[in-house]
């Protein structure tokens, strides 16, 4: 069943079709609130906020765009609300961490070398985008990880486009001077 079709079931109060997406996105919407937190708790804290949104306000979804744009959407500026509150926690070591290391070692397979390369990017990658602001890291990973167009995530975000492509290039310089030359080059992650 398509989303638009399990979200207007979802409205009409069937539980099955909101469990459906919530096992259809719920390691989506952590993954995005992961990647503008860089923290699992607060990861944890926006996939429950976001989901429980969802369920008091699932008929607000007119079917107007994909409902993964939507809901990402909604997890980004949660996790960016998140970041705003007073007494946020701050770590670093995350479960994502442990399990893309992981992914990353079957890749290089019995490579040492490369193994070590790829988390080294990865720390690196990560340290820079710690240096980013909560919306730059937010506008960011709509962009990259969700292919969304500046005027979606203007739209998404309620902001205005010029500022989608501002926060953009701001943030791709503050990467590009936080990652050593050899990082960028022939790199398209």
């Amino acid at each position: 069943m398509d989303d638009a079709t399990l979200a207007r079931a979802a409205a009409h109060g069937e539980q099955n079709a909101f469990a459906t997406l919530f096992e259809r996105y719920r390691h989506l919407v952590y993954s995005i609130a992961w990647k503008i937190t860089l923290n699992v708790e607060d990861s944890l804290d926006v996939t429950q906020n976001v989901f429980a949104r969802l369920a008091e306000k699932i008929g607000r979804y007119q079917g107007r765009g994909a409902f993964r744009s939507w809901l990402t959407a909604i997890a980004a500026n949660e996790a960016v609300n998140i970041l705003r509150r007073p007494g946020r926690r701050c770590e670093m070591q995350t479960e994502p961490d442990i399990i893309a290391s992981i992914i990353d070692e079957k890749q290089a397979g019995n490579n040492p070398q490369k193994t070590i390369e790829t988390q080294e990017r990865r720390e690196l990658v990560e340290k820079a985008m710690a240096g980013l602001s909560p919306q730059q890291r937010a506008i960011f990973t709509l962009r990259w990880r969700e292919e969304m167009t500046p005027a979606e995530i203007a739209e998404r975000l309620g902001i205005p486009a010029g500022q989608v492509r501002s926060q953009i290039c701001h943030a791709i310089a503050k990467i590009r001077i936080a990652l050593p030359p050899e990082t960028l080059e022939g790199k398209n992650e």
